[in-house]
């Protein structure tokens, strides 16, 4: 049996350039800031979301990983096995963010041909695309 400690407090991921030892444990929440302001080129944030229904499959990623940024929505229709995607992929994740802390605020994308937004409240996780 393992006895780790409950994350009960918002707590910074890093502690300078190693793992913050407040961070480690598990939490019933989000509590982990992801205060990843160095080590440029090798930080690795995203958000991904797979929603399953009878009909169909939706697939959202919304990445910054400091030299890309990733905004995708791909959707398969179940009956017939139909496909599509739509994303862009920008160097430098330009006009990309994501919230400091996992699992709250918004990362969001648009521009003339593709839009794309995941949105996170207390009570659900609201995600469009157009």
């Amino acid at each position: 049996m393992t006895h780790e400690r409950e994350v009960t407090e918002p707590v910074d991921l890093c502690d300078g350039r190693t793992l913050n030892p407040a961070a480690l444990g598990w939490a019933r929440r989000p509590m982990l800031r992801a205060n990843l302001s160095r080590a440029w080129g090798r930080k690795k944030r995203w958000d991904y979301w797979c929603v399953i229904t009878p009909d169909v499959i939706v697939s959202f990623v919304y990445a910054d990983i400091d030299y890309a940024g990733l905004a995708n929505c791909w959707i398969l229709d179940r009956a017939d096995h139909a496909q599509a995607t739509l994303g862009v992929l920008r160097p430098f994740a330009r006009g990309m963010s994501l919230p400091e802390q996992v699992c709250t605020g918004t990362a969001e994308f648009a521009d003339d041909a593709f839009a794309m937004r995941i949105s996170e409240t207390d009570d659900a996780t609201h995600l469009t695309a157009s």
